[in-house]
């Protein structure tokens, strides 16, 4: 039984410590909702959203971090800032996201506050 150096089982190893240490570093509601599920194939590796309804799939862990991070469309738990218009259901983390989106998908120029 002599061992050997696998180079591909050796990347899988490494990329499932990496993975580990990266949703290590999470709140513990953000590590529940960024199971990711690791795929290798020939093709390489995909990275896939954990929330349900959301099927995006990523090639690298920074691009399905930077999904979780900056919005997944079926992840509103902290979208406080929800479009007015009757029958559209867009929510956004902060009021530049409604802004731009009541611009360029309603036409309307909000007025800026006056603080």
């Amino acid at each position: 039984n002599e061992s050997f150096y696998n180079p591909i089982m050796n990347n899988i190893a490494i990329e499932h410590q990496m993975y580990q240490n990266i949703s290590n570093n999470y709140k513990k509601q953000e590590k529940d909702a960024l199971i990711y599920e690791y795929y290798s194939s020939i093709e390489g590796e995909l990275f896939i959203c954990g929330i349900r309804g959301c099927n995006k799939k990523y090639r690298t862990k920074n691009g399905i971090i930077y999904h979780r991070k900056i919005g997944c469309k079926f992840e509103d738990s902290d979208k406080r800032f929800i479009c007015k218009y009757e029958g559209c259901n867009s929510k956004y983390r902060g009021p530049s996201g409604l802004r731009y989106h009541l611009i360029h998908f309603h036409n309307e120029i909000p007025e800026k506050r006056k603080d």
